[in-house]
């Protein structure tokens, strides 16, 4: 009996079935080229159709055919076919038949590819590439003709194991190279052609919609649909994903392109939500999409249902299903036929536990598209979990399941093979039962039901190497983290690193952020060692350390991290983003605001840098390069939550406080139920001395959230400040009350500790701040200035043996944290006062020479700072160096065009009156006294002057 074969074209439609002699004939007449596949009727496997030998001499002789008769074979008629996704549950074999042969007799055959029928009907089509053309070749050689021929089958057999999902991980693509462009109308066919594939909502599906997407971008400049199209294909391939450094950097690389074309645009911003998402920031990308549909708003032309469905996900990963489904039933009028919103709804009724609901979508998704597996398995489960039909589920779930290509949910794979397991195991099938089994446990290792199951069929949870994949394990541990539990996750994050011969950097980060979530910070930083180790060129981990290092104030560690990365990653941005970090954290903002200039070359969309630009700046009080940085960032990421609060300061600090005020308010109101945008105002306040302002802040949101530790902190503190000033006893309790309540909600955290150290430094409590400051290096030894502060309390209380512990204390600090100013000017203000007391003219010079060392190095941290030039130039003139003190003030004041200070011109005076100088002295009192009228000293000085010469009081 003759073989019949099915063809499928580039398109993706199936014709057939045929005979060997009339495939033949209509690769003569060009129906079929050498980029269509063939399968054995009615079960075969999809394969080239190059590989078979018969119909590849009929692809070679269509090759040489002369040209008049390839306009023969064209003008036979052929059936149109459009590439939609099929409406019935039941088709008929597409066939086409020349008008020399209808006489032929066949026996018509229906293909059922209906959900109900259990054949081969989940095959994964092929990757579809350009069809081939028929170029002129005829007078080539033979061999060159056989050459190309086997290089284009060959070709698309590889092409065929690249698209075998269950053989792969998934890799995201952006546009690399420049190709010959398209013209708008075949830009247009192409980006139509991939929007097909993307709403078909299979991974095979999403990957042709990916490459095609690529192509076209590669081949048409500014294609801003085709960038934001290429970012919903990256969040449906993102979960099964390698989510390495390349996926890293074709999502920045997208992310970047689109920013720069559609700069606060809609379509950027649907990217930015794309984003947020796929970082597991679900409220951010909620609030980027509620943003974006209002900006929508005023286009009444354009079409909200992408950012419907991003919203309708955002909702579902925070637990808002209900709300979600208005936003998916939007939709379907717009795209009736786009499966993945069905697919959404349907998952929220299963998670409801209103199976029947689900069950409807999942049959109304089949009569779509008949070959979506997912669809299938869901089905095949309810079928045997809720409605009992056993027999039905079983070969609805075996049928796809021995037929799967595609790259699916693992949640829905676990479930369909514990179904195959349990049928099984009712029929005492237990050898069937355990393989199940163990397919379910390959997916799920901290299933304890399945592990129980195993062990009572075979005595043991071991499997054999290399079943248990890496990339479903960590995508069970993300859903577990999204639902807020990091333990469960851990344990799959580990077995996926361990699975993966410990070379997983994907999933030692992912270990790491939820060690850090739980405030073990020790073995964070291990785990991202052994990302590092696992890939070096993932940079996001050593960005990771240097945060989690510099956090803890391990500074040095910090930057041998980075010293490291800098040498395996020269040019990444993320590296120079870790140095401007640590430089930040080290409060050296010169050097941030440097490394955060060197990280935006090479990536200009990064929202981070731009705000820790703004902040580098406003301390530095530069405010016009604060605020031109901040802009930049609420340009770039409109809905960035700290861009608007380092916008609201750098405003209020470059145009004044109303300004900034009136923009934090307007966020509470558009957004009241962020809380930072109310603690940044509190803050806000707290910085202006607007206390009362700033207590009312803090009391409120504490009303609302009684856990939220800030607002504990920074009531302490507003607290502290009245206590300091009224001496009131109420005050200062309430103030401790809230820093101990803040100490209690993390006692990790030493900063509730410090503060309450420097309320009792403040009052005059120095051995109770000594002992806050003591319990402080017992948690972190490391945290800054807090050797600077014990020796600042030892030296307040006085005393030769506390300066003396003053002095240790001030070293220690130095040493650990050598780019701080504080205990440099705490050991000048040490050795002017050991000067000052010492009464041999040779050790009061000696100490007045290392005050002036030490206020130099401060000078060089702080080269604005005038009050640390009044303190060197007083340690010079307290060693007798009249001239070099009497300079500094001469170039300090010219440099700096400064004439404000009062206390300079005091100096100055000083220093003349030294020398004899009476006049001048006179000259720099007079200012002094302009600038100071109620100086304590006015009558001494005058007293003095007139001694030597008429002095003429100020009027």
């Amino acid at each position: 009996m003759n073989k019949l074969w099915l063809v499928k074209d580039r398109k993706g439609r199936i014709q057939g079935p045929y005979t060997e002699e009339e495939i033949c004939d209509y690769i003569h007449e060009e129906h079929f080229t050498g980029s269509a596949l063939i399968a054995l009727y009615p079960s075969g496997k999809w394969k080239s159709i190059s590989s078979h030998p018969v119909f590849y001499k009929a692809i070679l002789k269509s090759l040489n055919q002369p040209p008049h008769e390839k306009e023969k074979a064209k003008e036979q008629p052929t059936l149109e076919t459009k590439d939609e996704m099929p409406e019935e549950k039941v088709l008929e074999p597409t066939v086409i038949i020349p008008k020399d042969k209808l006489k032929r007799k066949r026996k018509k055959i229906k293909i059922r590819t209906s959900p109900y029928d259990y054949s081969d009907d989940f095959e994964e089509e092929e990757e579809e590439e350009e069809e081939f053309q028929g170029i002129k070749i005829l007078r080539l050689p033979l061999i060159i003709i056989v050459v190309c021929a086997l290089a284009f089958m060959l070709f698309f057999q590889e092409e065929e194991k690249k698209d075998s999902s269950s053989k792969r991980q998934v890799r995201l693509l952006n546009p690399q190279k420049r190709e010959a462009p398209l013209s708008p109308m075949e830009a247009k066919k192409e980006f139509k052609q991939a929007a097909v594939y993307y709403k078909k909502d299979t991974i095979s599906s999403y990957l042709k919609a990916q490459r095609q997407t690529v192509q076209m971008l590669e081949r048409t400049k500014n294609h801003l649909l085709g960038y934001a199209q290429l970012c919903l294909i990256h969040l449906e391939l993102w979960p099964f994903a390698h989510q390495d450094s390349k996926d890293q950097e074709a999502r920045r690389k997208v992310q970047d392109r689109i920013s720069q074309i559609d700069k606060g645009g809609v379509a950027a911003g649907l990217c930015s939500a794309v984003n947020a998402f796929m970082s597991g920031k679900y409220d951010k990308s909620l609030m980027i999409v509620e943003s974006s549909l209002n900006a929508l708003a005023q286009k009444p032309d354009e079409s909200p249902v992408f950012l419907y469905y991003l919203k309708a996900k955002a909702l579902t990963a925070l637990q808002r299903g209900q709300e979600a489904q208005n936003y998916l039933r939007g939709i379907y009028g717009f795209l009736p036929n786009w499966i993945a919103p069905y697919m959404l709804e349907a998952r929220i009724f299963y998670e409801a536990q209103n199976f029947s609901g689900a069950a409807k979508i999942y049959q109304k998704v089949l009569s779509l598209f008949p070959q979506h597996p997912s669809a299938a398995l869901y089905l095949g489960v309810i079928e045997y979990n809720h409605f009992k039909k056993t027999k039905k589920s079983e070969r609805r779930l075996k049928s796809v399941l021995s037929n799967l290509k595609e790259l699916v949910d693992p949640r829905i794979l676990v479930e369909a093979y514990t179904v195959l397991t349990q049928i099984a195991l009712r029929q005492n099938e237990e050898g069937e039962a355990l393989r199940y089994a163990e397919k379910a446990y390959a997916l799920d290792p901290a299933n304890a039901a399945i592990a129980d199951i195993i062990f009572k069929l075979s005595g043991t949870t071991q499997m054999k190497k290399g079943k248990i994949k890496a990339r479903q394990l960590i995508y069970k541990g993300d859903i577990l983290v999204d639902q807020g539990q990091c333990n469960e996750a851990q344990e799959y994050y580990k077995k996926a690193y361990i699975a993966d011969k410990k070379k997983n950097a994907l999933a030692a980060i992912r270990m790491a952020k939820c060690f850090w979530k739980q405030g073990m910070s020790g073995e964070a930083i291990q785990w991202l060692k052994r990302a590092i180790a696992a890939d070096p060129k993932m940079t996001e981990a050593y960005f990771l350390l240097v945060d989690y290092y510099s956090a803890r104030y391990l500074f040095n560690e910090a930057a041998d991290v980075l010293k490291s990365a800098s040498q395996k990653n020269p040019n990444s941005y993320e590296i120079f983003k870790g140095y401007a970090l640590l430089a930040f954290r080290q409060q050296n903002y010169n050097v941030a605001v440097n490394f955060a200039k060197k990280s935006l070359s090479f990536y200009t969309s990064d929202v981070e840098v731009y705000v820790l630009l703004a902040k580098s700046y406003r301390a530095l009080k530069e405010f016009s390069e604060a605020y031109k940085y901040a802009s930049k960032a609420v340009e770039e990421d409109v809905n960035s939550v700290p861009g608007q609060i380092s916008f609201a300061m750098a405003l209020g600090s470059a145009y004044g406080f109303s300004h900034g005020e009136k923009h934090f308010n307007k966020l509470i109101q558009n957004f009241p139920v962020i809380m930072e945008y109310r603690q940044a105002l509190g803050e806000y306040y707290f910085e202006e001395q607007k206390f009362e302002e700033a207590e009312n802040i803090f009391v409120n949101i504490i009303a609302q959230s009684p856990e939220f530790k800030p607002a504990h902190i920074y009531l302490g503190r507003v607290y502290s400040h009245f206590a300091v000033q009224t001496e009131d006893g109420n005050r200062l309790d309430a103030a401790i009350t809230h820093f101990l309540k803040a100490a209690l909600l993390d006692p990790s955290d030493p900063e509730p500790l410090f503060y309450m150290g420097r309320l009792y430094m403040n009052v005059e409590k120095y051995s109770a701040a000594e002992d806050q400051f003591e319990k402080i290096i017992r948690m972190n030894e490391n945290y800054p200035l807090i050797h600077y502060y014990i020796g600042s309390a030892n030296f307040l209380q006085g005393g030769d043996e506390n300066l003396e512990r003053a002095l240790k204390a001030a070293k220690t600090e130095t040493q650990k944290n050598p780019n701080l100013a504080g205990a440099y000017i705490l050991l000048g203000k040490i050795h002017k006062t050991k000067a000052e007391k010492e009464t041999h003219p040779r050790e009061k010079r000696v100490h007045f020479e290392l005050c002036k060392q030490e206020y130099q190095k401060a000078v060089r941290l702080r080269p604005k700072d005038v009050s640390l030039y009044i303190s060197l130039v007083s340690c010079y003139v307290g060693s007798g160096e009249t001239d070099s003190a009497l300079q500094i003030i001469k170039q300090f004041v010219k440099g700096e065009g400064t004439s404000g200070y009062a206390e300079l011109y005091q100096l100055k005076g000083k220093i003349y009156e030294m020398k004899g100088d009476y006049q001048s002295a006179g000259a720099a009192y007079e200012r002094y006294f302009g600038l100071n009228p109620g100086a304590p000293d006015r009558r001494q000085i005058e007293d003095r002057l007139k001694s030597h010469y008429q002095f003429k009081k100020d009027p």
